[in-house]
């Protein structure tokens, strides 16, 4: 190992492989979120492009029927629709780094140091320093694909953006009518399209959308009520079902459920339920936890009838799993004042008006000035919602440089291009919460 320690520590920082995010399993430390939900959406369902300005790709919205009845002999009438429909979403643009100074490596390097103790000590330098940056880059993606809607349309949805799209953009609770009931068509204070459609004209580019009556946990099973909200009210003036929580779970597993007819199933999509997440708070896993407990006769849990735990609650076997970013992110409807409590009743949800639903920044699901708290769970189809990575641009790690203004410091850059493409949204849902008195 020839050359002074901070070059020697240079050339093995540049030519040690590259970065991958395998994880969280691999980070062991105080900075790790609790559950990462972007390697499970990426791992094995990223789709990897080389190039090209934009993100594309081309759904059918309409079968613009040409499908009649005949009688023999008759004139039949030709038509050749157009039914395909494009959505493109620009790439968007992450950086990363880590960074040491000639004092750290040379005073941990010591001249006196033989070589296999120098590679030692390089080693433990580059694992704090590739821990650091592992974490940084993990917190960061995560952050991203939860990062609410609401008062970032420009950011997101413009060519001109800074913001990847996220989760809450392509599901969410402002309910809009269409010709197939109410769906989530635009997040708060989005107007126009979503990834080049014009959503208000195509009610199938919509997230489904269940009510569970946050006041019904004592009956989870219960049917659907029909409930009025006032003409001033959130998507008011109309008639909602609002369900027992699981009676909720059961119709949106049912509105999601796609299955192909018997003859020609080639040009259709199989079931896609096992693509399917279920994510939730801290508060909406343990709620359900607590559920399960309370609808059977006696303690089942993790495979002994004294052991209350359900370590890994399911719904028709899609597990349910906690997303500690969905305990602190400001997703959902709140009023325009910060801090404005507005009461978790039925009457407190009608005395918003539209003209006071904030649509600059959200509320965190227990927040006092959010519309109707408590927790939403998510049903996330990662076939028809994932991330879109570049080939050669993903987690790149670049060459070491110094650092201009600061002749002592090298620097190291990981840069990451990709963004998330919804390819279908009625495929995907949330469940959330509105009280019934």
């Amino acid at each position: 190992m020839s050359g002074t320690a901070i070059q020697q520590f240079n050339d093995f920082m540049a030519n040690t492989g590259p970065i991958y995010l395998s994880g969280p399993d691999v980070i062991v430390n105080e900075a790790v979120e609790r559950r990462y939900v972007w390697g499970e959406m990426i791992r094995g369902k990223a789709t990897a492009l080389q190039g090209g300005s934009e993100i594309r790709d081309t759904l059918m919205l309409d079968d613009s029927s040409t499908f009649e009845y005949i009688k023999p002999n008759v004139t039949l009438n030709y038509r050749n629709p157009q039914v395909s429909v494009e959505v493109s979403s620009d790439w968007r643009f992450a950086n990363d780094h880590m960074a040491w100074t000639d004092q750290e490596v040379e005073l941990n390097a010591g001249s006196d140091l033989n070589v296999a103790s120098r590679a030692a000590a390089y080693k433990r330098i580059r694992r704090l320093k590739e821990q650091r940056l592992a974490t940084s880059l993990a917190n960061g993606l995560e952050k991203s694909i939860f990062r609410p809607a609401i008062g970032n349309q420009a950011e997101m949805e413009t060519n001109s953006g800074l913001l990847p799209l996220s989760i809450p953009a392509f599901i969410h609770e402002n309910l809009t009518s269409t010709t197939d009931g109410y769906r989530g068509a635009l997040p708060i204070g989005w107007s126009g399209t979503l990834t080049g459609i014009t959503v208000a004209d195509e009610p199938k580019f919509t997230n489904q959308h269940v009510f569970y009556g946050s006041n019904l946990e004592s009956t989870p099973n219960a049917a659907p009520t029909g409930v009025a909200f006032a003409a001033n009210s959130v998507n008011g003036g109309v008639t909602h079902d609002v369900y027992g929580l699981f009676s909720a779970f059961d119709e949106m597993f049912m509105r999601l459920q796609y299955v192909p007819p018997a003859t020609m199933s080639e040009y259709f999509e199989n079931d896609t339920i096992r693509q399917q997440m279920i994510l939730a708070s801290r508060k909406g896993v343990n709620l359900y936890k607590r559920l399960l407990r309370t609808s059977n006769d006696r303690l089942v849990g993790s495979g002994s009838p004294q052991d209350p735990d359900y370590t890994s609650p399911t719904f028709s076997g899609i597990p349910i799993k906690y997303v500690s970013r969905l305990d602190v992110e400001k997703i959902y409807p709140r009023h325009t004042t910060a801090g404005t409590s507005v009461a978790n009743t039925l009457a407190g949800r009608n005395g918003v008006t539209s003209a006071n639903i904030s649509s600059v920044v959200g509320g965190a699901e227990d927040d006092i000035d959010t519309i109707d708290k408590g927790p939403r769970f998510y049903f996330v189809n990662c076939e028809y919602m994932h991330p879109y990575v570049h080939t050669s641009r993903y987690l790149k790690r670049h060459d070491v440089m110094r650092h201009p203004n600061q002749p002592y410091t090298s620097i190291q850059n990981v840069d990451c291009w990709w963004n998330i493409m919804a390819r279908s949204r009625q495929r995907q849902g949330i469940i959330s919460p509105v009280r019934t008195a």
